[in-house]
Parts: structure tokens; sequence; C-alpha cells
């Protein structure tokens, strides 16, 4: 009987701790919706709190474009990097203290390159600081309904405050793409050109899964990898939200299996019954899963300062993966190590569809934010950041 009883107390010990093991190998999020409708068709902690990391510069572009349309500026206004900008740690184009860089294409470094330092030129030029432009961040959030986020920076470097959740994401996506038509193609650049370097989007899907059209991947050690993506065939548009998954492979595959199921039979759509703007759910998170023990242990990723860590400095030499083309930057004299695996050249073609042009016809003229239009030109070459010219 003892024996009996010992054995059961064993059994449902390792039951509990194999509950807690996988529950916390899976304590992030996932969200499926249908971008035009606003339907959850699947969803998984979707209210928990999780640190954005750089999915943050979305909210960053909604604030910039929302700017745009109301006249503050135009795209083609030029924003001085200040010495703040400058020293931002990397991911960064490395811009220097006095140079300008056009609103247009410190957009599309936001989304391909994800760079820090252009998050708070655009921040430092549209609202005058960091801090007063986390305020603008604020009530945009609010004015999208995102009422579980909170921003702090216009990075997603890590600052315990600053959280959000798949929900808030779905919203922003949403609104990235339904109140700015005409900005689209910026969501979907696999790459861009800088000076003579070739610059590729961490994005996973652009040019490989059929139909990928955005948006962002974000990476801080206590984030894990987090992608906000989606994905159009014909004529529906699904979006799909994961926080914390545990590697750069994971991500992928998972957005890739989401997407496939929302496109493969019509099936799916209708099983929860659920929107985006439904209530938040009972027993959700308030407070953000740290994963950098999972993910940055013994110095395998490059380590971000996080709550309650500190910087290791550079990745190991084995991990570290660099961008295709060797002069990249060079007119900088800047080199950093990348903070995510990014695909070899080779494996994304170049369309002219996809490439950006800042000098004749462009992709997003000032006059075309809201309206759809698309101008695709043959080029994408951004100029390297020039000296401001004194007024």
């Amino acid at each position: 009987m003892f024996g009996s009883l010992k054995f059961a107390v064993v059994l449902t010990a390792a039951i509990v701790f194999a509950s807690s093991y996988f529950s916390d190998a899976r304590a992030g999020a996932r969200l499926l919706f249908d971008v035009k409708t606003g339907e959850i068709l699947k969803a998984e902690n979707a209210d928990d709190l999780w640190y954005p990391a750089s999915l943050t510069k979305m909210m960053t572009a909604y604030v910039a474009l929302k700017a745009v349309n109301n006249g503050r500026l135009t795209l083609d206004t030029l924003l001085e990097a200040s010495a703040n900008a400058a020293r931002q740690p990397p991911s960064r184009i490395g811009i220097r203290a006095g140079q300008a860089i056009a609103l247009r294409d410190a957009l599309r470094l936001l989304f391909v390159k994800s760079a820090n330092d252009i998050a708070v030129v655009v921040a430092e030029g549209l609202s005058g600081s960091v801090e007063a432009f986390a305020r603008d961040m604020n009530i945009a959030a609010f004015q999208l309904g995102m009422t579980r986020s909170n921003f702090t920076n216009p990075s997603g470097l890590p600052d315990p405050e600053q959280v959000t959740t798949a929900r808030d994401l779905a919203r922003l996506s949403t609104a990235l793409l339904t109140e700015f038509p005409g900005a689209r193609t910026i969501y979907r650049l696999p790459f861009v050109r800088v000076g003579d370097g070739l610059v590729r989007s961490y994005n996973p899907l652009l040019g490989r899964y059929p139909g990928a059209n955005g948006m962002k991947t974000g990476f801080v050690c206590a984030s894990g990898f987090n992608f906000v993506g989606s994905a159009e065939r014909d004529g529906r548009q699904v979006g799909v939200v994961l926080l914390g998954e545990l590697s750069a492979a994971e991500r992928r595959d998972a957005a890739v299996n989401l997407l496939d199921q929302a496109f493969a039979a019509s099936g799916i759509s209708g099983l929860t019954q659920n929107t985006l703007s439904d209530a938040i759910s009972e027993g959700a998170n308030n407070t953000p899963t740290n994963l950098r023990p999972k993910v940055c242990a013994n110095g395998v990723l490059p380590v971000s300062s996080i709550p309650g860590g500190r910087a290791t400095g550079d990745v190991n030499a084995a991990e570290r993966v660099r961008y295709g083309a060797a002069s990249q930057l060079a007119a900088f004299g800047y080199s950093f190590p990348v903070q995510e695996p990014l695909p070899r050249p080779s494996d994304i073609p170049v369309r002219e569809a996809e490439t950006v042009s800042t000098n004749d016809a462009v992709i997003v003229a000032t006059n075309e934010v809201g309206t759809g239009a698309e101008t695709p030109t043959s080029q994408s070459t951004i100029p390297v950041p020039r000296r401001r010219p004194s007024l």
C-alpha cells in the first residue's frame, strides 16, 4: 500500500514537473489573425505582458507616418543625428552626430536593419527628445486600443517598463497596414543598399514564403525571438505575432506553420469567434517572462543588458554572422556583431519590385502616404547620411 502511495506521489510530482517545464518552455505568445476582419484564428497567451524588443520600432514608424499624414513633416524632411543617437548600441547603421537622413530612408532602415541609432534620430527629430517621443508613442498606443502596452524608448533596447502583448502588436500591425497603405512596400523590403553596402532584412519569410509582405523581427535576451509578420494570398491577408520563441529557427518555423494553417483551408476561420477588439483574457500574466537564461546562456548569443543583467560584449566568433557585402558601412569605418542570424545574400532573390530608390521615382512619395500608391524602381540605394546644410 505504502509502495503504491509512494509511486503515486512520485508520479504526480513528475507530472507536475513536466507540466511546469513544458509550460515554461512555451511561456511566450502566439496569435494568428485576419488583417481585414480582425478575427482571431488562433491565440495563445495573447494578453500576457512581454518585452517587445525591436518590434518597438513598429510604433516608432507609426508615430512618424501619422505625423506625415498630419502635415507636421514630409518623408523628405532631413533629420539630424545627435551625439545621443550616434552612440546607441547595435544593431545600428553607424550614423554620426551632425549627419542627417531623410525620414523615408530612416523608415526603411528601421524595418530592414532595425537600426537603434536611426530610431533615436527619428524620435528626437519628431519630438525633440526620446522622453517626449515615448509620450507620443504611448498616446498613439492608447488611441489604437493598445491598453496593455507601455513604451519608454523608440528602439526596443531593454527597459523593464517597456512591455506589450501579442494582441496589442496585432492591433499596431493592422493600423500600419490599413492607415498607411502607401507605406506597405517598406515593410516587405528584403534589403536596401547603403552606399556600397548591402543590408539584408532579418525577416526570415521575405522572398521565401509565398505572399509574405512584412513586417518586423525583434530580439533581446529577455524577450527571446519575436516576430510580427503578414502574408497575402487570393485577396486574404493574415497576420501572425510570435513572442518568446527560443531561437531564430523556431521563430521562422512557427510563423510558417501558423500561416500555412490559415491558408490551407477556410475551416480554420470562425473557430474562435473572437476578434482583436475583444476584452482582455482573464488571468493574463502581468509580469513579463525573462528568457535570458534560456536564449543567452553561456554567451552563445550576443547579450544585451536586460532588467537585472549586463552587456557581455561581442558574440562568440563561431556564432558571428556577417552581412553579405564586405564593404558595408565602409564609409563610416564601423564594424559590429550582428544580433540575429541573417540569410545569406544568395538565399533571397533580388526583384526590382522590392528595391527602393531615393533619387527619382520613389515608392512612398509625400502625397502617396495613405493612398496605396506604390511606384517601385530598379534602384536600391540609400545615400550615405550627410552633413546637414547650414540654414
